[in-house]
């Protein structure tokens, strides 16, 4: 956070993802009435052309895309969509909606690492990822099936695993809820055999160090739910 002039509004930098499925869509629509820049100063990592597209579809035309040279150009300002464009993903420019497409899965991997390199470097003070396509990704050559496990690479391939939090009040108790995947992004046939004990222990190991930040040095209680494929 930029405390310098008195601003204290994360700036969050918001992946375009792939940009033949519905983020392109989710972020413009997100942009309009100006409550994201009421909390935050946003950037998009990705392609101003595909963004202003989807603008003047959605009837945003009022809505101003611009392209900045680097994070802290982002000013949060109301009606203004600040692009830090991706060269790498020049190519997913013009691209067909609703179609599957190499070009595209490439320039969501290349929209995502830029961002979390960004992170990384204390740039921005969060990322937040639009949906990628498995499929597209693999026909891109990306070996990772989604955010997780590519955000774990340039991370230096740490353990990691996928935790959803709700925060107090939504939930009872003072630490909230954390819920954390032992599998993720695999087939359910796949499942069975995933499941091993060193697994399961290793995500209740993480949902540990996770949880603790939540609960003021206090041990954190974690039920391990039983496989129920219905």
């Amino acid at each position: 956070m930029d405390s310098k002039n008195g601003d204290n509004r994360p700036r969050i930098a918001v992946t375009l993802g792939d940009v033949t499925g519905i983020g392109p869509e989710v972020l413009v629509r997100a942009w309009t009435g100006g409550a994201l820049t009421e909390v935050a100063r946003p950037l998009v990592v990705g392609r101003a052309e595909v963004v202003r597209e989807w603008a003047v579809r959605l009837g945003g035309a009022g809505m101003r895309v611009e392209v900045i040279d680097d994070p802290e150009a982002a000013e949060g300002l109301s009606g203004v969509i600040p692009v830090l464009e991706v060269e790498a993903g020049r190519e997913a420019d013009g691209l067909e909606a609703g179609r599957i497409d190499r070009r595209a899965g490439r320039a969501a991997h290349d929209f995502l690492v830029c961002a979390a390199e960004l992170a990384l470097a204390g740039r921005v003070d969060a990322i937040t990822t639009l949906p990628l396509h498995k499929e597209a990704l693999h026909a891109a050559g990306v070996a990772e099936p989604g955010h997780t496990e590519i955000l774990a690479r340039l991370c230096g391939g740490v353990e990691h695993a996928m935790m959803l939090y709700v925060a107090p009040p939504t939930v009872r108790g003072p630490a909230g809820l954390g819920v954390v995947h032992a599998t993720l992004h695999i087939a359910l046939r796949e499942v069975f055999a995933a499941l091993t004990s060193d697994r399961v222990r290793a995500a209740i190991a993480l949902a540990d160090r996770g949880l603790r930040p939540f609960t003021e040095g206090r041990t954190p209680r974690i039920a391990a739910a039983g496989l129920n494929p219905h």
